[in-house]
């Protein structure tokens, strides 16, 4: 209810900035529920933090192939940054998240798998706040950018292995 008083609150301060002269009548009654969202407010979290190519493909514009909050995680252990992403994410009281993963953080290898990584270690601290605050979490790998799931004609350079969707279906779905 208090993030819902807050988006109630914003909403009135932008309509009331608007001209006096303008037709438009706001009625606030922050005890009824008129439209509720089936699954709450949420948001996409990343557990993703190596670096990936990032292209001048726009006349002089950049493209990352890593998405839009690419390399913006801090380490694990990086208390002060965690402690100013949890209180943000107090404030936004999510319901739900989808957390992104790479498939090679957790198999970079064929069969050989890595829990102990600096990715892992971030996707664990996500994972221990949302849990800790009742969020529900849809794991979602991505994109695999393993160069052994790559097809053979795209493992040559880092844009192909993150364009290459699993070239081992079988190998793919045992190691998720």
């Amino acid at each position: 209810m208090k993030m819902l008083q807050k988006i109630i609150i914003v909403s009135f301060l932008f309509f009331s900035s608007l001209s006096v002269q303008s037709q438009l009548k706001i009625s606030i009654n922050t005890d009824s529920v008129v439209n509720k969202m089936a699954a709450g407010f949420g948001m996409n979290t990343f557990a993703i933090m190596d670096s990936v190519i990032v292209l001048d493909e726009c006349n002089g514009g950049y493209r990352s192939w890593g998405g839009s909050s690419w390399g913006a995680t801090p380490e694990a252990n990086d208390e002060k940054a965690w402690s100013k992403i949890e209180l943000y994410m107090d404030w936004l009281g999510m319901d739900y998240t989808r957390l992104s993963v790479e498939h090679r953080v957790f198999e970079p290898e064929k069969g050989q798998y890595s829990f102990d990584n600096r990715e892992m270690k971030v996707l664990y601290r996500y994972l221990d706040y949302f849990q800790k605050n009742g969020v529900t979490v849809q794991l979602q790998e991505m994109y695999p950018n393993a160069k052994w799931l790559a097809h053979k004609e795209l493992q040559g350079n880092a844009l192909g292995i993150i364009k290459s969707g699993p070239a081992d279906i079988d190998a793919w779905s045992d190691g998720v």
